[in-house]
């Protein structure tokens, strides 16, 4: 396996590749498959499959592409999101003018107008597999996503007390949604924990605790078809068995250029293929086989000077990566 670059694009703020081609935001403008299609300076953007938000007018309004339906609509009083619920809906906070206090809201990126509001403000939304969840210091929530309403709650604090971290006390909470499948959400609570409810009933099916380093949960995934969650930190393998609760650990032999592996994060991975790169300001990336556990290919970007990754995504043989200095390499996969 081996990589041959192909493109680069300077002043790339941010990206999304789907199966219809490239969205790029770019020196404040949105293209798509080299098209401009949005040209007034942009605040911020956000993508999701083939769903463009552009947020614009300093924060006041936003601008919604369904590139797939090739729609388009302008969101007056509508400054960015939450998350997206499906391509045509999403939650926002909306808050007063002094911001003291907010409500949610389900809005319709077609039309603008307002599905649901609640006098609720729910921090870290996911929605997954239509189901809405949301958290709030140490409490769960489960959401229903039609109508808003609160279905239950957990709190953490009373059931797991609380963690450790760097000497200081913190109550339990939700740390990162991991995912949801088999009727069942998991998520990483404190810093050491892998929790799983049963959606339905909010019982415990699962509860794992990392009594080691703590980065090895840094970068934790789902895989729903292996029905495993894996992860990649601290020069080891990470794997939970969902079925039995059984943990693979697997020491990672690393090649020499990757110096800070000890802190890698995940990228976008494909069936048995991890894309990685090291958590420190440098250049170095590579791409790992789950089923032998090694590192296939390990290349860095070839900066004079000391740079750094922020995004890294792959599709049909092709990988791109983003680092901070705003500038997009673009890499063909060979023998992929």
């Amino acid at each position: 396996m081996e990589l041959n670059k192909i493109e680069e694009k300077e002043s790339v703020n941010s990206f999304s590749v789907t199966d219809l081609g490239l969205a790029l935001w770019m020196n404040g403008q949105i293209f798509f498959n080299k098209d401009l299609i949005f040209e007034d300076p942009s605040n911020t953007v956000y993508f999701q499959d083939n769903v463009i938000l552009a947020v614009t007018n300093d924060w006041k309004d936003s601008v919604y592409f369904d590139l797939a339906g090739r729609k388009k609509s302008i969101l007056k009083d509508i400054g960015g999101i939450e998350t997206f619920l499906d391509k045509s809906s999403a939650l926002y906070n909306k808050w007063n003018d002094d911001y003291t206090q907010s409500v949610t809201q389900r809005i319709d990126l077609l039309s603008g107008e307002v599905i649901w509001e609640k006098e609720t403000f729910f921090e870290k939304p996911y929605f997954s597999d239509g189901h809405l969840f949301g958290a709030m210091e140490s409490k769960l929530y489960r959401i229903e996503p039609d109508t808003g309403d609160i279905v239950w709650q957990v709190n953490l604090v009373d059931k797991y007390g609380s963690y450790l971290s760097n000497g200081l006390k913190y109550p339990m909470d939700v740390q990162s949604y991991i995912g949801v499948s088999g009727g069942r959400i998991y998520f990483k609570a404190g810093n050491r924990h892998v929790l799983g409810l049963d959606i339905e009933s909010n019982e415990e099916v699962l509860f794992y605790e990392y009594l080691e380093e703590d980065v090895i949960l840094d970068n934790l995934r789902l895989d729903s078809h292996k029905n495993v969650i894996f992860s990649l930190g601290a020069r080891k393998y990470f794997e939970l068995n969902l079925n039995n609760s059984k943990t693979r650990i697997i020491s990672i032999d690393t090649p020499s250029k990757l110096t800070n592996f000890e802190f890698s994060r995940l990228g976008s991975w494909d069936d048995n293929v991890l894309f990685f790169w090291e958590g420190s300001r440098n250049d170095s990336f590579g791409i790992l086989d789950r089923n032998s556990i090694e590192i296939k290919l390990s290349a860095d970007l070839n900066f004079d000077g000391k740079t750094g990754i922020k995004q890294i995504q792959h599709h049909n043989s092709k990988l791109y990566i983003l680092d901070l200095k705003n500038c997009l390499h673009v890499f063909d996969i060979v023998d992929f």
